[in-house]
């Protein structure tokens, strides 16, 4: 990811309490610049996040099935990334159940956990969005691990959200990456998961919150929390919009949901200057959390 001056690379953040209705927590890590609170450049940012987001619930109004695969260097790549933080974050795939939310274009992430140990993968989803022959991307991380996985452990299935009522398994792991930010009753979908997770299962998330339009991710990266709800409403149409939930509400939803040793632990935080500057432009619910500097970050619970 490119860096900006609106976003800072800094160490992990542990977050693992509700939001207060303080002013929102600045890193102090991150570099102090004065700027206008106010300024011409919101209301311009302000606008374009309005025009874009309407030409993509105009270009976009369904889902694209199946998606091309990126080439497959990149894939594998991005897949071993995914479970090393997994990894990182406490997951040991070996001997383990695996259900892993949203894989996206392909189940590379669970090839390799499945080369890492794991016992059985499932991945679940509301759309298939795969790609409609992958063998060359399994052919390829079977050639890097020196063995070949049967293509029936990589299993896939439809299934209904958010109550997931097909899902009766018990897992030992569940995961997702940018996959949670996606889904708009999160609450019954976290209490699904939860029936379904064996005892001491590890629930592991990476949540993407960031504004999901391009031209506006680097520049302005909490660009989506500018508009109240009932506007978000109104501009952003197309499937897969973003919740806009913080990282604090994924601790309260994981809590209510019956999940112990909640936590978020931060990887892309908001730079102190780009804070001072768009807080006061977002909308009022948004204003006083203390958890808005966290952009990208990784729920992780027990059962």
């Amino acid at each position: 990811m490119c860096r900006s001056p609106a976003l800072r690379d800094l160490r992990p953040v542990r977050f693992a309490g509700r939001p207060s209705s303080s002013k929102p927590r600045l890193n102090a890590f991150a570099r102090l610049a004065p700027m206008r609170v106010q300024s011409p450049r919101n209301a311009t940012l302000h606008l374009a996040g309005v025009g874009l987001s309407l030409r993509t619930s105009r270009n976009n109004p369904e889902y694209t099935n199946p998606r091309e695969l990126v080439d497959v260097d990149t894939t594998i790549e991005l897949a071993h990334s995914i479970v090393g933080r997994y990894e990182r974050l406490g997951v040991d795939p070996k001997g383990k159940r695996v259900l892993e939310l949203g894989p996206g274009r392909d189940l590379s992430t669970g090839a390799v956990l499945l080369h890492h140990g794991a016992a059985s993968y499932r991945a679940i989803d509301l759309f298939d969005n795969r790609t409609d022959d992958s063998r060359p991307l399994y052919a390829a991380l079977d050639a890097q691990y020196g063995r070949t996985l049967d293509p029936d452990a990589l299993a896939f299935s439809l299934v209904t959200f958010p109550d997931l009522p097909e899902v009766t398994e018990q897992y030992d792991v569940i995961v997702s990456h940018a996959t949670l930010e996606h889904i708009p009753e999160l609450p019954r979908v976290f209490a699904a998961l939860r029936r379904v997770a064996a005892p001491g299962a590890i629930f592991v998330h990476h949540v993407d919150g960031m504004t999901h339009t391009r031209l506006l991710r680097e520049r302005d990266p909490l660009n989506f929390l500018r508009y109240s709800d009932a506007v978000w409403e109104r501009i952003a149409r197309y499937p897969g919009v973003p919740n806009r939930l913080r990282g604090g509400e994924y601790v309260d939803i994981a809590r209510e949901a019956g999940w112990r040793d909640v936590a978020v632990h931060g990887e892309y935080v908001a730079s102190r200057a780009y804070l001072e500057r768009v807080t006061p432009s977002l909308a009022p619910r948004f204003r006083g959390r203390d958890d808005l500097d966290l952009l990208t970050f990784n729920l992780v619970a027990h059962a």
